[in-house]
């Protein structure tokens, strides 16, 4: 390789109407950081690597910007065209030229509007961006979120946020457990089975590869393999609905049937004493306060830190 030791290679630039293409338009060294690139003795090159390039990436398409670089050490040599075809001189006026359309911020950068340089957000102080050329970078939450990334969130447990672009983080109010937080959002953050808002819907149709999942309780998905789990639960509560119907009813019929009595005697004048069948109402009591507690168990209630302290002695 030619000794390039001590050359250099200038950067010119212009916007340029490709649709209406004229070249007596002027260059600048105002769309790039540097205009001037010397050899690298070490890496034996022109290295571009810190280049930043200025141009606005919503303007048409029509509409380029064009680099044009110019090597001192590129010299083309001007030969006689007859004999002894010495040299007559040498060309160093040789431009190499480049058309550029600049792609969009990318996700964990904003667009300075100035200059149009996408510039990325700093996440060591708590800055991210989840939006393509985004004005400004956004804040941490330090309620529901860890930490961040450029372009990531790291949420709490019992946190939830719906897609990659959202920076709307929500308490999975009714049921914590469901939202894992982390780094993933949607369905992928949520406990296995639970899919949809707040991961408080079931994989019906096995959406996650994890398998069929159905109501179990409220809020809560059991898996649809177990169904002989399922079936004696369901055979256990239609047995007990039943059976507290038929009391019932049995109960009514005996209330009835001592009620025709007692009518009948006290006609007749005499005296008579009644006797009640508590069973009736000892299964409503009993079915009142399932329901109850049932109806708790929904609540989010916590109790405070020193009952729960002694609760778990």
């Amino acid at each position: 390789m030619k000794n390039l030791k001590n050359s250099y290679c200038e950067i010119d630039s212009r916007s340029l109407n490709t649709s209406n293409w004229e070249d007596d338009e002027i260059f600048s060294n105002n769309l790039t950081s540097i205009n001037k690139i010397n050899f690298n003795d070490l890496t034996q090159d022109y290295n571009f690597d810190d280049l930043i390039i200025y141009f606005d990436n919503a303007l048409p398409s029509d509409i380029v910007l064009q680099l044009q670089f110019r090597c001192n050490s590129i010299v083309i040599p001007i030969y006689n065209d007859q004999y002894p075809y010495n040299l007559v001189n040498s060309h160093t006026n040789y431009k190499l030229r480049m058309n550029i359309k600049t792609l969009s911020c990318q996700y964990g950068e904003i667009k300075n509007s100035t200059d149009f340089s996408c510039i990325p957000c700093n996440s060591d102080q708590g800055l991210f961006s989840l939006n393509i050329n985004s004005e400004k970078c956004q804040l941490k939450d330090d309620i529901s979120t860890v930490s961040v990334q450029p372009a990531l969130l790291n949420i709490k447990f019992g946190f939830w946020r719906p897609y990659f672009q959202s920076n709307i983080v929500s308490y999975c109010l009714n049921l914590e457990d469901n939202c894992l937080g982390g780094w993933e959002e949607g369905d992928s953050s949520c406990f296995i089975g639970h899919i949809g808002a707040l991961c408080e819907q079931c994989d019906l149709y096995n959406t996650r590869g994890d398998g069929e999942y159905s109501v179990s309780q409220k809020y809560s998905c059991g898996s649809c393999l177990e169904k002989e789990k399922n079936a004696i639960i369901i055979t256990f509560v239609s047995i007990w609905t039943l059976v507290s119907i038929l009391v019932s009813v049995q109960s009514t019929l005996k209330d009835i049937e001592e009620f025709v009595r007692i009518i009948s005697i006290i006609l007749l004048g005499l005296a008579v004493t009644q006797n009640t069948n508590q069973s009736a109402i000892l299964i409503k009591m009993l079915t009142n306060y399932l329901q109850i507690i049932s109806s708790i168990a929904t609540f989010q209630l916590k109790l405070p830190n020193g009952l729960q302290s002694k609760v778990d002695k």
